[in-house]
């Protein structure tokens, strides 16, 4: 086990979604895993590869496949880039208020600069750092569109993303199609942290994501071993109710709930939620030094 107290308390570069406000109960549940150096972690639904990184932390010896469906690694490979983009964008906003819609001068500037980049560019990122809260996009043309926000970090991301990738093995495709190929494989445990239905996941599927979508995704409650990530709005607790009362067989699972930050002022509150089911591999005893090190991040999180 890696020093736990040096574990990122966030990723890289924003993502919308991301795991990192349950980091704690998710480390809970690792800790309890019995033998899980031997296992196969397989996380169909990779995002922003902090519940990958987590698992890698806790077992650096055990198989973990990351699905990067989303091309979170382009963005990474180019933070250089997108750190010189945001230094000359602070320099634009410079005398404009902070947390203040800028004027049409300013936001005119920043527009120009845009237009004129020919490199890459991580429009996610930028909408993370000047549009308003939740509001993010991936494309120059409706960026542009936005109205701009002075809420730009004031510390350049950091370059250095080797810890966070070293040991995971990254595959890019249809989550369905990972699931096939590890179903029937012995010892995985599927990481499973669709888009909700019904909730703001705009700027990373590609597409709408639809509840025959969600539905979809429950066929991973009928493995052995799972953590599976949902929110009160999606609707999805109740549909597993109604099916469970329909007789359709989906494994026992434990749950636990926790509360998400509000992404804008606008939204309501938004409760995550995490079914899970380790029972064979979980080993309820936890050694001394696991101890130890999850009672320093809790303390973390409740300074």
């Amino acid at each position: 086990m890696d020093d736990l107290t040096q574990i990122r308390k966030l990723p890289p570069l924003p993502f919308q979604g991301n795991k990192a406000s349950g980091r704690k109960k998710f480390l809970e549940f690792l800790f309890k895993i019995v033998d899980g150096d031997n296992m196969t972690f397989v996380d169909l639904f990779g995002g922003s590869f902090y519940l990958s990184y987590l698992v890698h932390k806790v077992f650096p010896n055990a198989k973990v496949i990351c699905n990067d469906h989303d091309n979170y690694m382009e963005r990474l490979h180019n933070i250089k880039q997108t750190n010189e983009l945001l230094d000359k964008i602070k320099e634009i906003l410079k005398d404009s208020e902070k947390m203040k819609k800028v004027n049409d001068e300013v936001k005119q500037k920043i527009d120009d600069l845009l237009n004129k980049q020919t490199g890459y560019v991580d429009w996610v990122t930028l909408s993370a750092s000047i549009l308003y809260s939740s509001k993010y996009t991936t494309n120059k043309k409706d960026f542009l569109e936005r109205y701009y926000w002075n809420k730009i970090c004031k510390k350049p991301y950091n370059e250095d993303i080797s810890d966070y990738i070293e040991g995971i093995e990254f595959v890019s495709k249809d989550w369905e199609e990972l699931f096939d190929e590890y179903l029937d494989k012995e010892n995985v445990i599927f990481l499973a942290d669709p888009p909700y239905y019904k909730t703001n996941n705009y700027g990373y599927t590609g597409k709408e994501w639809t509840l025959r979508d969600s539905l979809k995704t429950l066929e991973i409650l009928k493995t052995s071993y799972f953590s599976y990530y949902t929110s009160t709005k999606s609707g999805l607790l109740e549909i597993i109710d109604f099916l469970k009362a329909q007789g359709v067989e989906l494994n026992d699972f434990e749950t636990f709930i926790y509360k998400r930050r509000h992404l804008s002022r606008d939204t309501t509150e938004n409760l995550e939620v995490i079914l899970y089911r380790f029972d064979e591999y979980v080993d309820y005893s936890i050694e001394e030094e696991e101890e130890e090190a999850m009672e320093e991040i809790i303390n973390e999180e409740e300074e």
